[in-house]
């Protein structure tokens, strides 16, 4: 996909929200664009952006900006999860015939009562997964200033036109390297190395 940049949370959100809705954390990868990228007015104020000089395949920038679930899975496995879901789904809806109604209140009571007692028995085989935390991965931002020359580099005082790395033509490494630990996975509790993400 070609090089990157992260946008980087520099501080924790207010606490969750009482629906349940988990806000960013401090270090949260919360998106991944394009290098180079024109980000916002409100993106270069709030957040650190941080060039990365890997390489990085699509499953591993939708994984590194997406969310940590309850049981432990990340984005990509949610999605397979839910398409095995919704075929589920649709493989009963077709087998009833209900495809052959334009509507199914349309269709015969038996029909749609068996479909209802499908639509049980998938959701007991395929439960609704909430969100665990709001990003899968966190930047170790303390570890930053170890991939720059820059001794007085303000990394939590980012402004509109005060973004240290991609001013100064800073590119890091994504993955750990053998004595800086930089990227850390919420569900493994430890830092990744090159494919593990």
């Amino acid at each position: 996909m070609g090089k990157m940049e992260l946008l980087v949370a520099v501080k924790d959100k207010d606490d969750d929200a009482v629906s349940g809705h988990k806000r960013s954390k401090r270090g949260d990868i919360i998106a991944i664009r394009p290098a180079p990228w024109n980000w916002g007015t409100e993106e270069r104020k709030l957040f650190l952006i941080v060039p990365i000089k890997d390489d990085l395949t699509e499953d591993e920038i939708s994984n590194l900006a997406g969310p940590l679930f309850e049981n432990g899975m990340d984005l990509i496995e949610y999605n397979a999860y839910n398409a095995q879901r919704e075929a589920a789904t649709r493989a009963s809806f077709v087998s009833l015939n209900l495809h052959l109604f334009n509507d199914i209140e349309a269709a015969p009571k038996m029909l749609r009562a068996q479909f209802e007692k499908d639509l049980h028995d998938i959701s007991l085989q395929y439960p609704k997964v909430s969100i665990a935390a709001k990003r899968k991965f966190k930047i170790n931002i303390e570890s930053l200033k170890s991939f720059t020359k820059i001794s007085d580099i303000l990394l939590e005082d980012v402004m509109q036109d005060y973004q240290p790395l991609k001013n100064n033509n800073i590119a890091i490494p994504l993955f750990a390297t053998d004595d800086i630990d930089f990227v850390f996975d919420k569900k493994e509790m430890e830092y990744i190395k090159k494919g593990k993400s």
